[in-house]
């Protein structure tokens, strides 16, 4: 060790603590790992697409996008985010908690009865509806930010409940709205343009009534694709940053979801070509010779329910899951020699040659990348993130 230098060694030193601190565990053996330099390039790649200036939101609902609020808190805040938005008052409190000096936003996300509450605690709640408002009524320091229903049916003002909160506020001494946001789906498509109108007729009052330094936010994940350079103040992506918009839509973006493996559990082996009944597959033809692996991750973990099964990596080579249940997968080990208790299963992630990514992963299974990805972290990080949410 002696001719290592002390630089070098300190380096190695870091690369294993970040290795650690990037995969988390959870009590069956799978383990998920984090790519934290994905993350801080997805930021960056973000940046561009936005207005020069324009503050960057990070979105951290679903307990952070299935990663645990408090770690994706910590990758936003390593990244340089501005600000966070998120889904619950629990998450909107343990924000603060986290970046007392960072403005944390509360989605619409709960009754209007409970908004005072956590209005008084210094999160920005959003005020959706007339009731949203009057909850609001009384709290002088209550700072909140309005929605706006663009056409589509989902959360926000229309033009009447607008105006007439418009003109409520505006006769307060100190209006307490800080701007206002919309969403726009992925399947906006041809009807973006016409929602970004709506946008901007609603964000034109808000700045007439209270100034130019209204926070308009209307560049969500797929508006920035579609528009980049959109001119507002703020922007909201949520699967952008953590990379589940696939690369043909969103080039220069990577999953932030770096892996997912779990440990072969048993192991079976097939002494004469047969077809076999396995979990809840059927018909599934196996040689003499043979062998089959179960490891522990299945529906209840995320992954596919449906027919399409996907395959894995197991010693660097394509494995077919051939049957799934409720906590477990079967693999056809097939090929592979004497395979054995233990070995890894790559579900996610690269082993040997071979890699298999999330966008591969959730093809294969026939569902969206968005949904494996919420699906897989969420279940292994349940449990993980315990107490205070560190490893």
């Amino acid at each position: 060790m002696a001719h290592v230098s002390r630089l070098l060694w300190e380096d190695i030193v870091q690369a294993l603590l970040q290795s650690r601190k990037d995969e988390y565990a959870d009590g069956r053996g799978n383990v998920i790992a984090i790519d934290v330099r994905a993350f801080a390039g997805n930021v960056d790649c973000t940046r561009t697409l936005m207005a020069p200036g324009a503050a960057l939101y990070q979105v951290v609902k679903a307990d952070g996008y299935g990663f645990g609020i408090e770690r994706a808190i910590r990758l936003g805040l390593d990244a340089g985010v501005d600000g966070f938005c998120v889904g619950t008052i629990q998450e909107a409190l343990r924000a603060k908690a986290l970046a007392p000096a960072h403005p944390i936003l509360l989605f619409t996300a709960c009754p209007p009865a409970l908004l005072a509450g956590v209005a008084c605690q210094g999160v920005i709640v959003t005020v959706n509806s007339v009731a949203a408002y009057q909850a609001l009524d009384g709290l002088e320091g209550a700072r909140f930010m309005m929605e706006f229903d663009c056409g589509f049916g989902r959360f926000g003002l229309d033009h009447a409940a607008f105006d007439a909160l418009l003109a409520r506020e505006g006769q307060r001494t100190r209006p307490r709205c800080l701007g206002g946001y919309t969403h726009f789906g992925s399947r906006a498509g041809a009807a973006f343009d016409e929602g970004l109108r709506r946008f901007d007729g609603f964000g034109a009052m808000l700045r007439a009534a209270f100034g130019d330094d209204q926070l308009l936010m209307a560049a969500a994940s797929h508006g920035l694709v579609w528009r980049p350079g959109l001119p507002y103040p703020g922007a909201h992506p949520g699967s952008l940053l953590y990379g589940m918009v696939p690369a043909a839509v969103a080039p220069g973006f990577a999953p932030v979801l770096r892996s997912v493996t779990s440990p072969i559990i048993q192991v079976n082996r097939i002494a004469e070509a047969q077809s076999l009944s396995v979990g809840y597959g059927s018909g599934v033809m196996l040689p003499a010779g043979g062998a089959t692996g179960v490891f522990p991750l299945g529906w209840n973990d995320g992954l596919s329910t449906g027919a399409a099964l996907g395959s894995v990596l197991v010693r660097g080579r394509r494995a077919p899951v051939i049957a799934r249940t409720l906590f477990h997968s079967i693999v056809d080990l097939s090929g592979i020699d004497t395979p054995a208790i233990g070995e890894a299963v790559t579900v996610i992630g690269t082993q040997g040659g071979e890699r298999i990514g999330l966008h591969d992963a959730a093809d294969a299974m026939e569902i969206a990348a968005t949904e494996l990805h919420f699906r897989l972290a969420g279940a292994i990080t349940r449990g993980v993130f315990g107490g205070d949410h560190e490893s």
